[in-house]
């Protein structure tokens, strides 16, 4: 888990255009998690990665860290798009930004579902080139099976707090977003508490490490029993269509 602190993301979006990450903010735990991403993305195989954890959990952060990643931009030539999707989306509306953003055209205004996403597939094809769209915050299968695209070099990013929103296909990659070591937690919690990233001197050391520790635990706890029973029900689904 990579967690930031708390700003304004539409502000980040919107000042790198297709969103850059921040420099000025403090994250920890971040970096591998990108590399881990990264390698995902640049299998010739895969054309979607979900990004999964529980709330709060840096899949934002994440995706926007991928955004300002010079080996992506490298390799995507700059054609990154990152657009937030949310628990109620304007569909149209997201197919109708996403024109804008994966053609370069002016925004199109779509009849209906079918004939936006109809126009859109017809583009990605009409213009091959690699491209990386980002779908942030995505809480509905049935949302996503509108917004998701097939195309030469065209992938997504999909973030989401359930696992089960993901397809499983065999072009389909799930990456789970791990919890926050003790040191980083500590780092995170010390930056939040203090505006530093170590304990202070005039503050109990041991009781502030104490009390991360067993938050820590307790919630490593929760997604452990969370993760389980999704794992089960996830492994069956793969097991059906790898057969």
């Amino acid at each position: 888990m990579a967690l930031v602190r708390s700003i304004d993301i539409s502000e980040i979006v919107d000042d790198c255009a297709y969103g850059v990450l921040g420099k000025s903010q403090f994250y920890v735990g971040l970096e591998k998690c990108i590399g881990d991403l990264r390698g995902m993305l640049l299998d010739k195989d895969v054309s979607v990665v979900g990004a999964q954890s529980m709330g709060g959990g840096g899949k934002t952060f994440l995706a926007l860290g991928i955004c300002n990643d010079p080996q992506i931009k490298e390799y995507f030539h700059e054609n990154v798009a990152f657009i937030t999707v949310s628990q109620s989306p304007n569909l149209i509306g997201i197919l109708e930004t996403m024109w804008e953003k994966i053609g370069g055209r002016k925004k199109q205004e779509f009849q209906n579902l079918e004939d936006g996403h109809k126009q859109l597939q017809q583009l990605i094809l009409r213009q091959p080139k690699s491209t990386l769209v980002i779908l942030d915050d995505v809480w509905s299968r049935i949302h996503l099976e509108n917004l998701l695209f097939e195309g030469p070099g065209y992938k997504t990013v999909v973030t989401t707090r359930d696992r089960s929103n993901i397809p499983t296909t065999q072009t389909t990659r799930l990456y789970q977003l791990p919890l926050l070591c003790k040191e980083d937690a500590l780092s995170l919690f010390c930056f939040w508490a203090f505006g530093r990233t170590s304990i202070p001197s005039t503050v109990d050391a041991n009781l502030v490490k104490e009390q991360v520790l067993n938050e820590t635990s307790l919630l490593k706890k929760v997604q452990t029993d969370i993760h389980t029973k999704e794992r089960i029900l996830y492994n069956n689904l793969w097991t059906i269509i790898v057969a």
